[in-house]
């Protein structure tokens, strides 16, 4: 099992540095990577300076989002499609395995059934480049603080996202599982149970409490406490992290919430492992005020 640092929440999207930095101070297996950024500095500067400040330090990269929309029109589509060819090329010179894909949630111009189509077609097209290259598609969904009302709607309850992977078919492509995007979209514990070990390409673990976003095992009768019990059963061995989340990080300094964090998520590992039974009583900072987006990828 890989604990994976995400770059929602922490400050440190588009600053590779402070993310290392973050991850080998609080010894985390492996780092989420802003792949679009890391794709524009290879178009402008060239592989060896996009890749520079991960590969001196030896970073590993657990997973990063597929900076491609499904959805697009054409044009756009077709552009995003040729640039996945570099993107694998980054994704294999940092050793990365797992990528993953917010499906849009609303269209403007199809209705449900030819979306579908479209993003059947088009997923499965993506999946055997990436698959090509070693590389698996998690899908999730598009959190509700990032929904935009269109003329159709498209994915947007669990349900609807199992039933698009299944459609699709691929042993490459499964579900990017966010625990807290996962129970906004009506998800329940027991269409997770039906998900096998190898349609799961990640999971990141959180809970609400009182609405708003906390580490995972805060709440009363937590979710995430159900979700490891789950993983635990099916033996999971995958890339696992907390959320991240503003909400979660609130106003306290980030040396403040990261001890706490990582040993969160350390006793979930444990939990899930065998190794542990019970969870300990910490607390992070929250501040129940704060007005940030209330789900982060």
């Amino acid at each position: 099992m890989k604990k994976v640092i995400n770059l929602g929440g922490l400050g440190v999207e588009g600053r590779q540095n402070e993310l290392i930095e973050v991850a080998l101070t609080y010894e985390f297996d492996a780092v989420e990577v802003d792949m679009a950024d890391l794709l524009g500095r290879n178009k402008m500067m060239g592989r060896d300076f996009a890749l520079q400040f991960l590969k001196s330090a030896g970073t590993k990269v657990g997973s990063f989002r597929l900076p491609m929309d499904f959805g697009a029109e054409e044009t756009r589509y077709q552009s995003q499609l040729a640039d996945l060819k570099t993107i694998c090329e980054l994704a294999n010179a940092l050793e990365c395995e797992v990528c993953y894909a917010v499906v849009e949630d609303s269209s403007k111009e199809l209705a449900m059934q030819e979306n579908f189509d479209r993003h059947q077609k088009r997923i499965n097209e993506a999946a055997i480049i990436l698959a090509g290259n070693g590389i698996k598609l998690g899908l999730t969904v598009t959190p509700q603080s990032q929904r935009v009302e269109r003329a159709f709607k498209f994915i947007n309850t669990a349900a609807e996202l199992l039933t698009l992977v299944r459609l699709v078919g691929s042993p490459n492509v499964g579900v990017s599982f966010n625990a807290l995007t996962w129970v906004q979209s009506e998800g329940t514990l027991e269409q997770f149970a039906k998900l096998t070990q190898a349609q799961i390409t990640e999971v990141r673990l959180a809970d609400y409490k009182d609405e708003i976003p906390v580490l995972p095992g805060e709440s009363e009768d937590s979710f995430s406490l159900a979700i490891a019990k789950q993983l635990k059963a099916i033996g999971f061995d995958g890339l696992i992290s907390v959320v991240g989340n503003p909400r979660i990080l609130g106003k306290s300094s980030r040396d403040i919430v990261m001890p706490i964090l990582t040993a969160r998520l350390n006793e979930f590992v444990q939990m899930i492992q065998g190794t542990r039974d019970e969870l300990s009583n910490l607390m992070a900072p929250c501040d129940s005020e704060e007005t940030d987006e209330l789900v982060g990828t």
